[in-house]
């Protein structure tokens, strides 16, 4: 039973809240209407487990620092359970799961059948993607925008560029795929094409940070 007991919907709440704001025990059970003593004794475990990591804060405050909590990991804990059978299932960033959940858990409800069918069949070439962002969706297609170095991007255009499969219909994944060098040059020299693409993009994971750097030169 202990294997089932590291999600507890208390658990999921505290970890719910620190991904959202790195966060003090006194601002955790304020917004969450526990008492101080039971999330201190619940950040304990899931410090020891691994899931956070503490940082001691002195800005702003008068006499003792504070105790801000952060992730330590991507957390992905399903478990599976019906007559005869429970399992739980972690995955880990080398099967290419936790990157497809970072993703997915991003994207409408409507595109995840379509990007599911994209990803498993391209997972080996979205790993070579520092950046990769929504532009748009509808029920025929899923626009998407990748930024990778100069030597893969030829590779990543010739292979992703243009991805289609049958659901109900035959669907299209575009992927438009550029270096960082094009993209900033597009965007100093005022390009229509990147303009409106990274206006447009919403970042599903963005490694280098990438997006921060185009917002200074839009």
């Amino acid at each position: 039973m202990a294997e089932f007991e590291f999600m507890s919907s208390a658990k999921f709440e505290i970890l719910s809240r620190i991904s959202l704001e790195e966060s003090s025990p006194t601002e955790i059970a304020s917004k969450l209407g526990f008492s101080v003593p039971y999330i201190h004794q619940q950040l304990l475990l899931l410090e020891a487990q691994g899931y956070v990591k503490k940082r001691i804060s002195r800005k702003g405050v008068a006499g003792k620092p504070k105790q801000k909590y952060h992730l330590a990991v991507d957390v992905i804990d399903i478990s599976i359970l019906k007559d005869g059978f429970s399992k739980r299932v972690r995955f880990s960033k080398e099967e290419g799961m936790s990157l497809y959940f970072q993703i997915v858990s991003s994207l409408p409800q409507n595109t995840h059948e379509l990007f599911s069918k994209f990803y498993w069949q391209n997972l080996e070439y979205i790993k070579k993607l520092t950046s990769l962002s929504l532009i748009s969706y509808d029920d025929e297609k899923l626009e998407l925008f990748g930024i990778t170095d100069s030597g893969n991007v030829d590779y990543l255009r010739k292979n992703i560029s243009h991805f289609k499969c049958v659901l109900g219909g035959e669907k299209i994944v575009v992927c438009w795929v550029n270096t960082l060098d094009e993209c900033e040059h597009g965007l100093k020299v005022r390009d229509s094409y990147y303009l409106s693409h990274i206006t447009r993009a919403k970042p599903l994971f963005d490694k280098e940070k990438l997006f921060q750097r185009f917002k200074e030169l839009i």
